[in-house]
């Protein structure tokens, strides 16, 4: 039983590998045309792997791995959503030397995957937000070779 389960986790983790490097080989031209419109996001469940991992039942395992399976496609939605709007919103702003952008229209699992998209598109820090409630979750990226440990660092980084 564990050896089923074992093998469809790392299925899982074969194909979440997969749609991550297509997603790193897509570049930032793809992103901007993309014609996905957000809409406000959905909440995802938490399956976590080690519920799969630790389930006997090879019934519930592979109820389980599907869970995983659409909960991560829908993931990927919701970040190819985010990152075109996030793209707009940036191409639509005078911005210099950085890019900061929100939306109630960003789901917060997903911000930290757009910043990291639009510091390496731009090669500047970038602050992307979650708007919820009147207050946003936010996270800070800054381009490759620029150490960017908190906002303050990355903010440091911008150029003015």
């Amino acid at each position: 039983m564990r050896l089923i389960t074992s093998l469809l986790f790392l299925c899982f983790l074969f194909f979440q590998s997969c749609e991550m490097l297509e997603n790193n080989t897509e570049d930032a031209e793809n992103n901007q045309s993309s014609e996905v419109k957000p809409e406000k996001p959905q909440e995802l469940t938490e399956v976590k792997p080690i519920d799969l991992y630790l389930e006997k039942d090879e019934v519930e395992s592979l109820r389980l791995c599907d869970e995983t399976m659409s909960v991560n496609k829908q993931r990927v939605a919701l970040q190819k959503a985010a990152e075109s709007l996030a793209f707009d919103m940036v191409q639509n702003s005078e911005q210099k030397g950085f890019v900061w952008v929100f939306s109630d229209q960003f789901h917060k699992g997903v911000i930290g995957l757009v910043a990291t998209k639009l510091s390496a598109a731009y090669g500047c820090p970038a602050f992307v937000g979650s708007l919820r409630d009147g207050k946003i979750a936010g996270s800070a990226r800054a381009p490759k070779g620029v150490e960017a440990s908190s906002v303050l660092t990355a903010l440091e980084a911008a150029k003015p």
